[in-house]
């Protein structure tokens, strides 16, 4: 009997862990396709921020380094804030959850950079008013651009050229989360996680828009 309870204790345990697992696997929240996405992509998770700005480091001993960061509540907001909303001209609202990643690439044209930040809120409306002030600010800085309101997932798409430096970026609207966007590209406009990455999202990819150099 003390053999069986022990097996039912650890089933149970084994069940709870699967369960909270799940709401991760199985959510249809934006956000968790987000996280899904970067993973299959080999983006791992980490525990706290720090880890995440300390990413690029990881260069040093190999040609890509990539990790996300996942918070909620009160952590959430706070990073939404100083992250998502530094020029604070978005609407304050506080998001239920929110997530960060950073890729490197190293290949034969240098570092291609990718920085993802998605916020996932209470209502559509808080979705809806977040987003387009977010593709008004993003809209009156690019080279060129472009905008589609779509049932699924609205998206601003831009580009700006620095130099031999090519940004591109890029705010999502998809169920009750906003996603932003921005990577650097090399001479032919790609990015190689970037177009994995969006390609998974069933998302256009910003660099879409940049002209080909040949």
């Amino acid at each position: 009997m003390k053999v069986l309870g022990k097996s039912v204790s650890v089933l149970i345990i084994a069940l709870f862990a699967v369960s909270m697992a799940g709401c991760h696997l199985f959510s249809n929240r934006t956000i968790d396709k987000v996280e899904r996405s970067l993973t299959s992509c080999g983006v791992k998770n980490v525990r706290t921020y720090s880890e995440l700005l300390n990413t690029s480091l990881q260069l040093k001993n190999s040609s890509k380094a990539a990790s996300y960061y996942f918070c909620y509540d009160e952590e959430a907001e706070k990073r939404f804030l100083k992250e998502f909303n530094k020029s604070l001209k978005l609407p304050k609202y506080q998001p239920v959850c929110f997530m960060a990643a950073f890729v490197a690439e190293q290949n034969k044209s240098g570092v291609q950079t990718t920085s993802v930040h998605t916020a996932e809120f209470r209502t559509e409306q808080e979705t809806k008013r977040t987003y387009e002030q977010a593709a008004k600010e993003l809209w009156m800085k690019k080279d060129d651009g472009k905008q589609v309101e779509d049932e699924n997932c609205s998206y601003t798409i831009t580009y700006l050229k620095n130099g031999n430096t090519t940004t591109v970026y890029g705010v999502y609207s998809m169920g009750t989360s906003v996603t932003t966007i921005w990577a650097t590209v090399d001479h032919k406009g790609i990015n190689i996680f970037l177009e994995e990455f969006c390609k998974k999202m069933k998302w256009v990819s910003p660099a879409s828009i940049v002209p080909v150099e040949e």
